[in-house]
């Protein structure tokens, strides 16, 4: 979580007007957000999984390919759950504050997991819960 708030504090800084609307965009358009519609968080997971899926392919006109039919199911997905331009304008800030954060915070994990080199904090031991990043590929 560290790497996660950390890239908050770099967002607020390098992109501040961005990050201020995108702050601003969350007060006042969550509530209005449609996030009990079970056809949109079902077509959400679709995309994901279009998503996941680009990112394991070798191939690079597959992963183009993939791309684009995540971009095509996500506007089809705006247009089924009726979203107002500011509500897509809320749901892109949300994916790059947190997306990005979020983003730092489990390629951290991942390099640390994949590192056998990699050495945690000595206080890190103690922690009964602490997997020496070895939980990341259940994550």
């Amino acid at each position: 979580m560290i790497q996660h708030e950390s890239f908050h504090a770099f967002q607020a800084v390098w992109a501040q007007s961005r990050f201020e609307q995108a702050e601003w965009d969350g007060i006042h358009l969550s509530d209005l957000y449609p996030w009990g519609n079970q056809a949109g968080i079902d077509t959400w997971q679709q995309e994901l999984d279009i998503l996941k899926a680009a990112l394991k392919s070798e191939d690079k006109e597959e992963t183009r390919q993939l791309a684009q039919q995540f971009l095509d199911q996500r506007d089809a997905r705006r247009k089924t759950m009726q979203l107002s331009a500011d509500l897509i304008r809320y749901e892109n800030q949300r994916e790059w504050v947190e997306g990005m954060a979020r983003y730092a915070e489990l390629e951290t994990w991942r390099l640390a997991a994949t590192d056998d080199r990699y050495q945690p904090l000595v206080d890190m031991h103690s922690d009964r819960k602490f997997k020496e990043y070895q939980s990341f590929e259940n994550r």
